[in-house]
């Protein structure tokens, strides 16, 4: 049987409990309406997105015409252009997009017909060839 001792220090350590659970509900509760604010925020950038697209869905029966957007019979020279992000931190997203760029080009076309840009603060001009890459400006 317990001691008058042991139940105290047990009320005490439920008691201790339940304020450190409502501490947690509040937390949580203070962190979803933070979270409901931002998303009533951006509602507006949604909304404007989803007319955005709608716009580009209807204008793309006039795009299908371009010379551009053609099939070729015969490639001449293919243009690999990969974006990479500009924020901070992006360095491990950058050295992929990158590294998938090249292994595009290297996998799919013969090194006369490729040509591959990358885009930095200025627009750098790379000439893949099969042994290594040259670099013109």
């Amino acid at each position: 049987m317990a001691s008058v001792q042991d139940i105290k220090r047990r009320i005490r350590s439920v008691r201790n409990t339940r304020k450190i659970t409502r501490a947690l509900e509040l937390v949580a509760a203070a962190k979803l309406r933070r979270a409901q604010i931002r998303i009533e925020a951006m509602r507006p950038y949604a909304d404007t997105m989803r007319e955005l697209i709608a716009g580009v869905g209807r204008a793309a029966s006039s795009v299908r015409g371009l010379p551009l957007l053609q099939q070729r019979d015969e490639v001449k020279t293919v243009a690999i252009v990969p974006l990479t992000g500009d924020r901070g931190l992006a360095g491990a997203f950058n050295a992929q997009v990158i590294r998938r760029a090249l292994a595009l080009d290297r996998r799919r076309l013969p090194a006369r017909l490729r040509r591959l840009f990358i885009l930095a603060n200025n627009v750098v001009h790379l000439s893949c060839s099969g042994s290594g890459t040259e670099r013109g400006q």
